[in-house]
């Protein structure tokens, strides 16, 4: 690939593609919310990886890129959905601890980023789904497939205005697309129903 001739997104994009599908594919979605038990179960784990990546990104400053990361945490509208499906957070901080992915630098950081948002966004689709199998909605139940609306808009379109400032063929370049990478086989190992029992990357290039 000549990453002269693309933005830093569609590197990123064909970089990842083949991780996203296998994920995708070992979650198996229509699993996971075909029936509540279920269905609760898999927030848990999204909401262990959420508050993993989050403390991982907690330690930078995003505002020189044009965006605030802290005021879209995904972790606090899984929170509020596993209240409304009787799951309080006496049950989720007895969950086993995931140690939070290690990033060596800001651009890591946005490949972290690029991962949460991304995902998060693209689970908008869902939301039917869930709603016909399952009777949750927005307000009831399923919350985080929704987002935080306008805020996680604004944050999607700043963060792409931001990564696409970055040359696609520099050296920053390479370290967000390696932490992209990494975060999407952090969440490979713990997400589905039976994680692989391997030891998540420590996400430490430079």
């Amino acid at each position: 690939m000549n990453t002269n001739d693309k933005t830093l997104h569609a590197r990123l994009r064909e970089s990842t593609r083949v991780l996203h599908e296998d994920l995708e594919r070992a979650v198996n979605i229509d699993d996971q919310i075909s029936s509540r038990p279920r269905y609760n179960a898999y927030l848990m784990r999204l909401w262990s990886l959420h508050r993993a990546t989050e403390d991982a990104l907690s330690s930078f400053d995003f505002t020189p890129f044009g965006f605030e990361h802290r005021t879209c945490l995904r972790s606090r509208l899984l929170e509020n959905d596993l209240r409304d499906l009787g799951v309080g957070l006496r049950a989720l901080h007895d969950l086993p601890h995931r140690t939070p992915p290690v990033l060596a630098s800001i651009e890591a950081g946005l490949g972290c980023i690029y991962v949460v948002e991304g995902s998060a966004f693209g689970a908008k689709a869902i939301l039917p789904q869930i709603q016909r199998r399952l009777g949750l909605t927005a307000e009831h139940g399923a919350s985080f497939f929704v987002g935080f609306g306008e805020p996680s808009k604004y944050l999607w379109r700043a963060f792409l205005n931001a990564l696409n400032e970055i040359d696609p063929a520099s050296l920053e370049a390479t370290r967000v697309t390696e932490a992209a990478e990494e975060i999407f086989q952090f969440f490979h190992c713990w997400l589905p129903e039976r994680p692989i029992e391997i030891t998540p990357p420590a996400v430490a290039r430079t």
